[in-house]
């Protein structure tokens, strides 16, 4: 029996990871642009080329183990690994200090 033919018990376990990784997709997606924005060209093209071997890398073993619950489970950490990557490229810009005139206050000290 092919197991793309089994019917899954729970649509909801589908979209709930199925979700889960849109939402961090677009978040990739925000920070993607901005390697686009600041001339990274070679880095955002490296990066969608990353991604897509994850998700490759991910889907065969999680289908064979989970079944469709699976793809879109390996969707879900591809979509993480990528956000996690482009944070650490933009950890300053994320996590650091502006340091412009709103760290100082409102006194100016």
């Amino acid at each position: 029996r092919d197991a793309s033919v089994t019917v899954e018990k729970d649509p909801r376990d589908l979209f709930m990871f199925q979700l889960i990784g849109d939402f961090l997709k677009m978040c990739g997606w925000i920070l993607g642009s901005i390697l686009l924005a600041k001339a990274m060209t070679r880095l955002y093209i490296f990066m969608e080329f990353l991604n897509f071997f994850i998700i490759c890398l991910f889907s065969y073993p999680m289908i064979k183990w989970y079944g469709t619950v699976g793809a879109t489970f390996a969707y879900a950490v591809t979509h993480l690994i990528y956000l996690t990557v482009l944070a650490v490229v933009f950890r300053k810009l994320l996590f650091g200090k502006s340091g412009g005139k709103m760290d100082k206050g409102i006194t100016g000290t």
